[in-house]
């Protein structure tokens, strides 16, 4: 391990050397290293593919969940910046991070998606940029 390993890097290594362990446990989902490790680098791709890289902002609201870990660890391998912003704050908290920050996107879950007053390009559904319900790529702007 190297002592300037990123987050992201540290995990990856983690999940190389033990891709059966578990390293997730939610309510409704368990994921081991391995899965978790395919999925956050399936969501780094995809961003990547879209540009997203050094320099972009992608801002992050969803519950504690599977989905969060893996947005997370994809967003920071795509080499992006993670900007979280907490689905339980008050609207005129979040909006006013969003005007500060200027994200590229906005990655949601359902109960968050609702709260944005963005341009729809630039707001992503969690399930739409994970792949479980279609391919990614098919709602990031062109």
């Amino acid at each position: 391990m190297s002592n300037r390993a990123l987050l992201h890097q540290l995990f990856l290594e983690q999940a190389a050397r033990a891709p059966e362990s578990l390293a997730v446990i939610s309510p409704t989902e368990h994921l081991t290293f391995g899965q978790l490790a395919q999925r956050s680098s399936h969501i780094a791709a995809t961003l990547r593919a879209h540009d997203a890289g050094p320099e972009t902002i992608i801002a992050l609201s969803i519950g504690r969940s599977a989905q969060l870990a893996a947005c997370a660890l994809g967003i920071l391998e795509s080499g992006a910046a993670y900007l979280p912003l907490d689905p339980h704050h008050p609207v005129e908290r979040s909006a006013a991070i969003l005007q500060e920050a200027g994200p590229r996107w906005v990655i949601a879950d359902e109960r968050s998606h609702q709260r944005f007053a963005i341009d729809r390009n630039s707001l992503l559904h969690i399930d739409q940029l994970t792949g479980l319900d279609g391919p990614a790529q098919s709602i990031l702007p062109q």
